[in-house]
């Protein structure tokens, strides 16, 4: 055995894929309508949805979000948004609130637990992303009446899906079908999540991405409608998804560097056409001489006035 105190440990390697996940990408869109404003940079439908909602929907939207939210999490993630709501609306109330409980309790017996010290555990285990006690004592309740809870979840998520977000879906499919496909074109670094990551963004990490690679092996790049740049583990203890915004401008729809025969090879064409490109290329100065008379004629108006 080779004795190496001070080499630095190789990363894990990871492997990477691209998905539209449109279930994953719908549950972020609805929680981040009342999400803290500086979490993120998010695009306009998030905000003027968000001002239209009711005092009420608000509420139940950081109830079932930030106090229910991996009751939320699908077992298959590659179906539509009304396939799962279905899913979850047939689910058994009480499956629901065990798969909460064991998320939220720690695996500790519901007999053991009180109000009290259920807000203190989740205090303690989420410091840096606290609730406030009100929110957790509501929870707290719910989970001792998992009907009334099951159906608060799912007729709050049919609402904003039939009032505001099935027909901005439909709106922005195309686009995420599109970006998906060229993304998918791409590859990218499989040396570490970090590397992998650092090129499909195009920069350093940020905080709130590095921080959460412990482990992981997979790495899910997703174009999102609305979100600019946000990372999820969604409780896997090896697979992140980076959802980004679907904006052919910014998204890395090309990672190896142009050739040098790619550029040469038009200009090339074009010398070999001959007389031909001559008459074009006097079309095409006629055209931009004629632009710019037509341009400069008001203000030659405007200065004989």
């Amino acid at each position: 055995m080779f004795f190496q105190p001070f080499t630095q440990l190789q990363p894990t390697p990871v492997a990477t894929s691209v998905a539209v996940e449109p279930v994953y990408n719908a549950l972020l869109s609805l929680a981040l309508l009342t999400a803290d404003p500086t979490t993120g940079k998010v695009e306009p439908w998030i905000t003027e949805t968000a001002a239209r909602l009711t005092p009420q929907q608000r509420h139940d939207n950081r109830l079932v979000f930030e106090g229910l939210g991996q009751a939320l999490l699908p077992t298959v993630t590659d179906a539509d948004f009304p396939t799962y709501l279905i899913a979850l609306e047939a689910e058994a109330p009480a499956t629901l609130r065990d798969r909460l409980w064991q998320h939220r309790a720690l695996n500790m017996p519901k007999s053991m637990v009180d109000q009290q010290r259920f807000v203190q555990q989740m205090g303690a285990a989420y410091p840096l992303n606290r609730l406030d006690e009100t929110l957790l004592a509501e929870v707290y309740a719910l989970l001792q009446a998992p009907v009334m809870m099951h159906q608060r979840i799912t007729t709050h998520l049919r609402t904003l899906w039939t009032e505001h977000l099935a027909a901005e879906w439909e709106r922005a499919s195309r686009n995420l079908q599109s970006m998906h496909y060229l993304l998918n074109k791409c590859t990218w670094p499989t040396t570490s999540a970090h590397d992998a990551i650092r090129a499909f963004l195009r920069r350093p990490l940020p905080d709130a991405i590095s921080t959460q690679l412990d482990g992981v092996e997979q790495v899910v790049f997703v174009p999102s409608p609305h979100v600019h740049l946000h990372a999820e583990r969604f409780g896997s203890p090896n697979t992140i998804w980076i959802f980004a915004l679907a904006n052919f401008w910014t998204l890395p729809l090309r990672t190896e560097p142009i050739q040098r025969t790619e550029v040469l090879s038009p200009l090339s064409a074009l010398g070999r056409a001959g007389s031909g490109t001559d008459r074009v290329r006097r079309d095409v100065r006629k055209a931009c001489a004629s632009r710019r008379a037509r341009q400069a004629a008001p203000n030659s108006m405007a200065v004989s006035k």
